[in-house]
Formats: structure tokens, sequence, C-alpha cells
């Protein structure tokens, strides 16, 4: 019996965004739909950086991972950079701090 390589999900969303209904509205139930499915690993983008403040969502996604047990070390953020981040104090700085 051949072994299934890990299965890495590179384009995983979460989050409530402000039209419809979010299938992940929790990164636990991201995670629990990543475990039925076998997936190992998933670089995840929060919906609501595309009609909120792109730092707040970035946070709200950094911290919601940090919260969620197993989270880390499976989910991987994928930040949202917005033109106006350059204006803001420590916009830039941030997103790698």
């Amino acid at each position: 019996m051949s072994k299934v390589p890990a299965l890495f999900d590179v384009n995983a969303i979460f989050g409530k965004p402000c039209a419809g209904r979010s299938d992940f509205p929790t990164i636990q139930e991201r995670l629990n739909t990543m475990n039925r499915l076998g997936i190992n690993r998933a670089l995840v983008w929060n919906s609501e950086s595309t009609q909120n403040h792109a730092l707040s969502s970035n946070q709200s996604l950094i911290d919601e991972i940090h919260q969620t047990p197993d989270a880390e070390g499976r989910i991987f953020p994928a930040l949202t950079i917005s033109n106006l981040m350059i204006y803001e104090n420590d916009g830039v700085v941030s997103l790698t701090s």
C-alpha cells in the first residue's frame, strides 16, 4: 500500500465576510475540515481583510491561530497588505514582527 504525501492547502480562507455566510468563521472549523480531509497544513488568509482594516484583520487571524489548540504548526497566516499601510504608524513593521 502506498503512502499519501503530506497535503498542504495553499489558499485556505477563514473569517466572516460582510456578504453571506462563511464556511469557516473560526480557525477551529478550518481545522476540523482539514482533519476530515487529511490535510496536514494550510496557508490561511482572513476574508475580513478585504473589507475591513487589513492590519486589524491580520492581527485577528494571528490571535485566533494562537488561541486555537493544535493550530500552531498546522495553520500559517497569509497576511493581507494594503497600500494604506505605508502611511500608518508601524503599518509595514507590524507585518514582520
